[in-house]
């Protein structure tokens, strides 16, 4: 079971094979790892009260085992980028994958494959191309 709510801040959960619950979202926007580190706490709070707002039969019932922050970085065009850098000969880096990370990592994997195995994807000048990062932001 998956549930993406598109609110904004967005949440989403899922269940794991083990019956566990992983929930997260209600992403803010900061450049610094202090900020991001203090807010940590609060945010798992946030989300299991969000959790028991959808599923009341769980207060009482749940606790969180694990949580964590990260940066959430974004091109400004939205679409990541499929990269070779030079001092590593024969490495693909697949970059910016934004909110879409799953859909994203399986195309562009295809992708890189065939660059390697067949030299070259109808779709790669979508994706492999010199692009202006300057403008990138990081929630």
């Amino acid at each position: 079971m998956m549930i993406w709510e598109m609110a904004r801040p967005y949440l989403y959960a899922r269940k794991t094979p083990d019956n566990r619950i992983i929930i997260g979202g209600l992403d803010e926007s900061t450049g610094y790892l202090e900020k991001r580190d203090s807010m940590i706490l609060n945010k798992r709070d946030k989300l299991l009260k969000q959790l028991i707002n959808l599923f009341p039969e769980l207060e009482n019932r749940i606790t969180a085992d694990y949580y964590w922050g990260a940066f959430f970085g974004e091109i400004h065009d939205g679409l990541p980028t499929i990269g070779m850098y030079p001092n590593h000969p024969n490495c693909y880096f697949l970059l910016g994958y934004g909110g879409n990370g799953t859909v994203y990592s399986v195309i562009l994997s295809q992708i890189i494959r065939d660059l390697i195995t067949k030299g070259g994807h109808e779709d790669s000048a979508l994706y492999v191309k010199e692009r202006n990062f300057s403008k990138s932001i990081i929630h």
